[in-house]
């Protein structure tokens, strides 16, 4: 079953949303973003497109990618100098699991949030 939902993203089998950043974009699945983050399971569950496109305008894509495969895959590596910048925004996606606590309890990183304003399309 783990391996099972990374296959239906690489194939996008049943997307169903697409996240867009800096040009790209990644099509994903509405249930394992809202079941990984509290964040899109509120901006998902208030619109009743079929197949949005929610904009992250204050993420980069490689920030966008890096937490989508943890979503999916329960783990992601990053070179270190980069962790603070996923760190932020994985607190800022509400995003559930090891990366944001036990990540920021070792490293002791502190951050300040922008509030970031996400635009959703359909």
């Amino acid at each position: 079953m783990q391996a099972t939902f990374p296959s239906l993203l690489n194939n996008e089998q049943f997307v169903d949303v697409t996240l867009a950043c800096e040009g790209r974009s990644i099509k994903c699945h509405k249930v394992m973003l809202s079941a990984c983050s509290s964040y899109f399971e509120e901006l998902l569950s208030q619109n009743p497109c079929q197949h949005p496109i929610i904009f992250m305008r204050d993420l980069k894509f490689w920030e966008v990618q890096a937490l989508v495969e943890f979503m999916y895959s329960g783990e992601v590596n990053v070179a270190q100098d980069r962790l603070p910048s996923l760190l932020a925004a994985a607190e800022a996606l509400h995003i559930k699991g090891k990366l944001a606590s036990e990540t920021l309890f070792i490293s002791n990183i502190y951050f300040v949030l922008n509030f970031m304003f996400n635009l959703i399309y359909c």
